[in-house]
């Protein structure tokens, strides 16, 4: 009853926690909250992550889940027992939205969109929409720069299947393309970039620790823009491209096990952002398309 007690052990008992819950699609709860929302009624709002399968293995990284908490002998009890599911029954205190998370950007708009995300501290005039064109200026670092600020623009994976569509034009010099980023040590790109001896391509780069392996294709690009696609599930991300109007082309894949938190050396917990880059030159982007399935 009072700051400095004394206190009582709550008789129910894990408030929250999902430690004899192996194999349920939600873990690792936690680092919860409580409120009262303005008709009274009580919520949790807490973190926790969705495995890919068994191990448990990551690569969303820590989301919020919202629980509602009733009052027993003047004890909180989160969900009738302290777990969390995917849905759960409460009074919302307003109609719940649909709100869609596909994403479709044609850079219309000068502005940048909101959703975007960068990599540290962004040098703004790297980044400039004009004309329908996302223009991204790269300069000499790369994605795998330690502790660096390369020019990427990146949106929270929040779903584990999901595709990524972008549409760029061949950059004169330099590389340009997309990422399935969690951070420099732990990145799956593929892109178009302009070889040594002047050759054109696309590229597949993976980073995991400190290995890191590229392979190029030489490709003779037409003058139509080339597509560049993301695919994931809890397997793989697949990468493919096409020019014009033409066929999707695989261009290779890498197991999604290795962007996942628990086989990284950092353990950070932001997940992984699919997005955007360019080094050594200039990437021009004329669409973008996220979409979870």
């Amino acid at each position: 009853r009072g700051i400095y007690g004394p206190y009582e052990r709550c008789p129910y008992n894990p408030v929250l926690s999902h430690r004899d819950r192996g194999g349920h699609p939600i873990q690792a709860v936690g680092h919860a909250d409580m409120f009262q929302d303005q008709n009274g009624a009580w919520w949790a709002v807490c973190l926790g992550i969705r495995p890919i399968g068994w191990p448990m293995l990551h690569n969303l990284g820590r989301e919020t889940f919202l629980a509602p908490v009733h009052w027993k002998d003047g004890w909180p009890v989160i969900a009738d027992g302290g777990g969390i599911e995917l849905e759960m029954e409460g009074p919302l205190p307003a109609p719940s939205e649909n709100t869609d998370l596909d994403i479709s950007l044609d850079f219309s708009s000068p502005e940048i969109d909101r959703r975007w995300n960068y990599i540290r501290n962004p040098d703004e005039k790297r980044y400039v929409q004009k004309n329908g064109c996302l223009l991204l200026a790269g300069d000499n670092q790369d994605l795998s720069t330690p502790a660096g600020n390369p020019t990427f623009l990146g949106m929270k994976q929040q779903a584990f299947r999901i595709e990524a569509i972008t549409t760029l034009k061949v950059p004169e010099k330099g590389k340009a393309g997309m990422s399935a980023y969690y951070n420099e040590d732990y990145h799956y790109d593929i892109g178009i970039k302009r070889a040594e001896d002047g050759s054109y391509g696309i590229f597949v780069n993976k980073r995991v620790h400190d290995l890191e392996n590229e392979t190029f294709r030489r490709v003779i690009f037409s003058k139509d823009p080339v597509s560049l696609r993301i695919s994931a599930d809890t397997e793989y991300y697949r990468f493919a491209y096409k020019m014009g109007d033409g066929p999707w082309i695989d261009a290779g894949q890498g197991l999604t096990a290795g962007l996942c938190t628990e086989a990284t050396h950092t353990m950070t917990f932001t997940g992984v952002y699919i997005g955007l880059f360019a080094s050594l030159g200039m990437g021009e982007f004329t669409e973008w398309k996220l979409k979870n399935l």
